[in-house]
């Protein structure tokens, strides 16, 4: 069974394949204020992402993580489509953050991945 929702407070427009109830959390902003009047109009606007982990043995770390999808940018409250790749292989990081609204590019990065360190998860508070 599949229910849409709209998160009340980011916005955000999931469909839930089993799973949910009613104290389930927001996987953007991790609330529960839940809309469940979904017009057919609003489920059009639906955001998906999907993350790929490539690992050659079980266990071991990934040589390549892709996502592709919708962000929500928590500073802004607003949506971006995100493209990042992690290639351990390979010693490359990409990322393309595009503004979900105008389609203008906020930030694109080609580097070293061995270059990149201080951004996300390891940025220092």
């Amino acid at each position: 069974m599949s229910i849409y929702v709209i998160c009340n407070q980011c916005e955000g427009h999931f469909d839930f394949i089993g799973g949910f109830d009613e104290s389930t959390l927001c996987p953007v902003c991790e609330v529960n204020d839940w809309n469940y009047d979904v017009t057919e109009e609003e489920k059009k606007q639906l955001r998906h992402t999907a993350k790929l982990k490539e690992k050659t043995k079980q266990g071991e770390k990934p040589f390549r993580e892709t996502t592709v999808g919708e962000e929500l940018y928590n500073k802004t409250k607003q949506w971006r489509h995100i493209i990042r790749i992690v290639n351990r292989e390979d010693d490359e990081y990409y990322e393309k953050i595009t503004d979900y609204e105008t389609g203008e590019v906020i930030k694109e990065v080609l580097e070293n991945l061995s270059d990149h360190q201080g951004h996300g998860a390891d940025k220092k508070d």
